[in-house]
């Protein structure tokens, strides 16, 4: 009697008692069997590992980039999985995210790799055929894969580095904050109270300077004195403080230029590993620094806004006091200047030598105040000068969205934890709009027109 042939490897046959295999019939190239043979079912040919995932109606479909289709033929696409340095948003999407479009510096692909489903030490990619490959230890006991070996269970977050999560892992998550740009466990997490405190504690040096500064112009002048300050010596100084603001702008353009346009030009690894650490320098970016010594002060960003733009009030406040407290102690100083004069003396002094006395301390009071006046304007403008670019930046900056691959929301560059379509940050919006108008047009233009 005649009996049963089994179909070969990646064939299938549905008849029953056949005896040859010309009646197998051949899987479609993009499936296979896996190996096995005897298949009675057309069904049991499986869309291949590695280069195809299988969709519900059986058809076979690209494996997406940065996704792993390696696990089994005729894989789901609930089932599929990102590659290190990928990030989906839920299993029913195709679309797998590039973590590293979001970072302008020159370690980007690092930076992905290592916050979006990052692998152990003893795991390997093969970017060629998609696939992630476990290594074993010495011991034959350690096997080590990527924390994204299996599909998202509850939430897009189990794809990122504990601490990291949000769209494409470029948030922070409950008790973490972002401390330069790594996100750091903060107990608590971070306060706008402790960012102004720090922002004060910041300044007072300064101001202790400029009082220690002003109040050195309190000594006594004569009219030879005033007069040695001589046309020339004046234009020697201003032609110094304009130099001194011109090398500070160009700085400051030059360390932020590689933010503002960081999307739309490639800029060269060494440029961004030059003028990236100096940005928040130049751009007074306190709460880089800030963040630094205490984790409670890295606030968000619409925070930071709230923050910097409180800034030139906070030093225009601290110059003031500055300058008044100055004028006061030169008060004082006039009166204990008399009353030594009146005790050295003996206070035996005619009407018209008091009248001269008196009358060379109201001069020497009226010329060291309009000394420190133009002091305390000059310090004023360069410090407006110098928070300029740096608020124009954060100011503009509440404006630029960008669409993250695979996701329908915009997305805020400087803080990808905001969604730019949210009720909050519209209300953000419109003060940085009100903000625009009266600081950086109004008043740098009025400064401009008077000063400059």
């Amino acid at each position: 009697p005649h009996r049963c042939t089994k179909c070969p490897i990646n064939t299938w046959n549905n008849k029953i008692g056949s005896t040859s295999i010309i009646n197998c019939r051949f899987c479609s190239k993009d499936k296979t069997t896996n190996n096995i043979d005897g298949n009675t079912n057309s069904n049991q040919c499986l869309c291949k590992r590695h280069e195809y995932y299988q969709l519900d109606n059986g058809k076979c479909q690209k494996c997406p980039k940065g996704a792993n289709c390696n696990l089994k033929d005729g894989m789901q696409l609930h089932e599929l999985t990102p590659l290190p340095g990928y990030w989906r948003k839920n299993n029913s999407i195709s679309i797998f995210s590039g973590c590293h479009k979001v970072y302008t510096t020159a370690d980007a692909t690092t930076l992905g790799k290592q916050r979006c489903c990052p692998m152990n030490s003893s795991s390997t990619v093969s970017h060629e055929t998609n696939v992630v490959t476990s290594i074993n230890q010495k011991d034959g006991n350690n096997t080590q894969v990527s924390i994204c070996n299996r599909p998202i269970q509850n939430s897009s977050d189990e794809q990122c580095k504990i601490g990291y999560g949000g769209v494409v892992c470029r948030a922070c998550t409950f008790n973490y904050v972002l401390v330069g740009d790594t996100c750091e466990h903060c107990h608590g997490g971070a306060s706008i109270y402790s960012a102004f405190f720090g922002i004060f504690v910041f300044f007072f040096p300064i101001f202790f300077i400029l009082l220690i500064y002003l109040t050195k112009m309190n000594d006594n002048l004569s009219t030879a004195t005033v007069g040695a300050n001589t046309a020339a010596t004046k234009e020697r100084n201003a032609k110094v403080f304009g130099q001194i603001k011109i090398i500070i702008n160009f700085l400051q353009i030059v360390t932020s230029i590689s933010t503002v346009f960081h999307t739309s030009i490639p800029w060269p690894e060494n440029f961004l590993l030059i003028t990236k650490p100096f940005d928040g320098l130049f751009n007074l970016n306190l709460i880089n620094y800030l963040s630094l010594i205490s984790c409670s002060m890295s606030v968000n960003y619409h925070h930071q806004f709230i923050v910097h733009i409180s800034i030139p009030l906070i030093c225009i406040f601290l110059i003031m006091i500055a300058y008044v407290l100055s004028n006061t102690i030169q008060i004082i100083q006039k009166k204990k200047r008399i009353h030594a004069n009146k005790t050295m003396i003996g206070g035996h002094l005619e009407e018209k030598e008091k009248e001269e006395m008196k009358s060379d301390e109201n001069y020497n009071y009226v010329v060291n105040k309009k000394r420190r006046r133009s002091a305390t304007i000059k310090v004023s403008i360069l410090v407006m000068l110098m928070l300029y670019p740096g608020l124009a930046t954060k100011t503009f900056s509440m404006f630029r969205c960008e669409h993250v691959e695979g996701v329908s929301n915009l997305y805020l560059i400087a803080d990808y934890s905001v969604q730019c379509n949210s009720d909050e940050h519209q209300l953000y919006i419109g003060l940085a709009i009100l903000y625009l108008l009266l600081y950086l047009i109004g008043v740098s233009n009025r400064i401009n027109r008077i000063f400059l």
